[in-house]
């Protein structure tokens, strides 16, 4: 904030947002009662206006912010390599090392999680069970991180006018050992993404015969087909029994969420607020596991609404000023990554949003 009122930035269209958002705070502590003198309620609400504010503040003041996100994703990508050769090697000793942090401080893992099947160094994320030969990089679980690459091949694309340099085959590499079917469907939109943007025919034919082969591996491959369609099956029982229990996958997830916004116009536009307290139902006992279908418990159609909005003039800027077309195949999968992982209430996303609102590269 400082560096931010000393370089004499200006909020600018970023006000407008600031308004609807205290805006907002009223009205969910008017219609749930809150309390402004609740430690609780200030400390939740107030790291909402810090997390918005901050996220703004960076993207103002950091010039080239995504030429810098590239390099951050593929230096810790690199290290992320080196220590999944190792998981892969030497499984039970390299996670009793990459634990350590976790065995002196519960600060380093989630109160969930178990610590003999969950390790964490910070840099690297080991988790044992079904995800004992997925890479999870710095990310909480392999398909988090498969999204991380996503953002960071779309706009690495962007920036180097599609020549595919070490770096898109680094973050290549990495995606393939995510085993994630949220990443490898997302890898098809980004060689689409490339197929649109090329002029060479050469490249164009052979990047287009890759597309076909990897379309029809995703048709066979066990963890995309039959898991999609298993997840959907599931969601269809689910929603006709309207009985949401236990861990939820990303469809019964989303549902469930609609389904706590139907009970009240408020809800449905509006939203039910940060805490839990007011987004969930006493009686229901879930573990929610959809991004989108959280940010839209919280935030309502409204809040979705300008979310959308936000990203869809963030990615096209960042795609137009490199002279690429196509961002709505970009669009999409950051849609659909969202969707798929607990992911959109945090400081990067935020960054994405308000990219288009100030004069940066």
């Amino acid at each position: 904030m400082f560096y931010f009122i000393k370089n004499k930035k200006g909020f600018g269209k970023f006000s407008l947002l600031l308004v609807y958002y205290i805006f907002w705070v009223i009205l969910i502590f008017i219609f749930f009662n809150l309390s402004i003198f609740s430690f609780r309620n200030i400390y939740t609400y107030g790291g909402f206006f810090v997390i918005i504010l901050g996220s703004f503040f960076l993207v103002s003041t950091v010039e080239n912010i995504f030429y810098k996100f590239i390099n951050i994703i593929y230096f810790l990508t690199l290290i992320s390599l080196i220590f999944y050769f190792f998981q892969l090697l030497f499984p039970e000793q390299f996670f009793r090392v990459n634990n350590f942090l976790s065995s002196t401080s519960d600060f380093f893992i989630r109160p969930t999680s178990d610590p003999s099947l969950y390790s964490n160094s910070i840099l690297f994320t080991f988790s044992k069970g079904p995800h004992l030969y997925r890479n999870s990089g710095f990310a909480w679980e392999p398909g988090a991180f498969g999204g991380f690459l996503l953002f960071a091949l779309f706009i690495y694309l962007s920036n180097n006018n599609f020549k595919l340099g070490k770096k898109f085959w680094v973050f290549l590499i990495a995606l393939v050992t995510t085993f994630s079917t949220t990443a490898f469907v997302g890898l098809l939109f980004v060689f689409f993404f490339i197929l649109y943007n090329l002029k060479d025919r050469k490249k164009f034919l052979w990047i287009f015969i890759i597309i076909i082969v990897l379309l029809a591996s995703l048709l066979n491959l066990p963890f995309v087909k039959e898991k999609i369609v298993h997840q959907i099956i599931e969601t269809i029982k689910t929603v006709k029994a309207n009985s949401f229990e236990g861990v939820l996958n990303r469809f019964q997830s989303f549902f469930y969420d609609l389904h706590l916004l139907k009970d009240n116009l408020f809800f449905l536009f509006f939203g039910r607020g940060i805490q839990e307290e007011t987004r969930f139902v006493a009686k229901d006992l879930v573990s929610l596991s959809s991004g989108i279908g959280d940010y839209l418990l919280m935030f309502g159609f409204i809040g979705f609404i300008l979310l959308a909005v936000n990203l869809h003039n963030s990615l096209k800027k960042i795609t137009l000023l490199n002279n690429g077309k196509g961002y709505l195949l970009f669009f999409i999968v950051m849609i659909f990554i969202l969707f798929s992982n607990p992911m959109v209430y945090t400081p990067l996303i935020f960054v994405f949003q308000y990219y288009y609102l100030v004069n940066q590269r």
